[in-house]
């Protein structure tokens, strides 16, 4: 199984968001995408987020019916800070035969190499980039 991860804060989710993940899914040919509010983001620390549950329906809204898109919580029911790495082992432990890619727009993907063990991210999935602003 081919599964697209949009990890992101989703505060709010908005259109670019879902314009990239159906990119992805058509694209790549992924079976589902599973958009994955964080619980702290490690970059947004110094930030007030709004509340998970809160984010998470809009999440939930958002790709109800869209065929493939998924919710997930399962970077909220992890305690503390997440971290894309983390995240991508726990995944790849719990779902050893799915392959995963992971979505992330180009500003991200420029600073990539600064973010938590980018090494451990490459190894468990494969990056799909998206251009902003067209």
């Amino acid at each position: 199984m081919k599964i697209g991860i949009m990890g992101g804060t989703f505060d709010p989710i908005h259109l670019a968001h879902l314009e990239m993940a159906h990119a992805a899914k058509e694209q790549k040919e992924l079976n589902q995408v599973w958009f994955m509010p964080s619980k702290i983001p490690p970059h947004k620390r110094e930030r007030k987020i709004t509340a998970e549950n809160l984010r998470l329906h809009w999440v939930e809204l958002a790709v109800c019916g869209k065929e493939g898109f998924l919710a997930s919580d399962f970077e909220l029911k992890h305690p503390g800070i997440t971290y894309t790495a983390e995240t991508l082992e726990r995944l790849k432990r719990k779902y050893p035969e799915y392959c995963f890619f992971f979505l992330l727009g180009a500003d991200s993907l420029f600073d990539f190499e600064n973010w938590y063990h980018p090494e451990k991210i490459l190894s468990y999935a494969e990056i799909l980039s998206f251009c902003r602003n067209g």
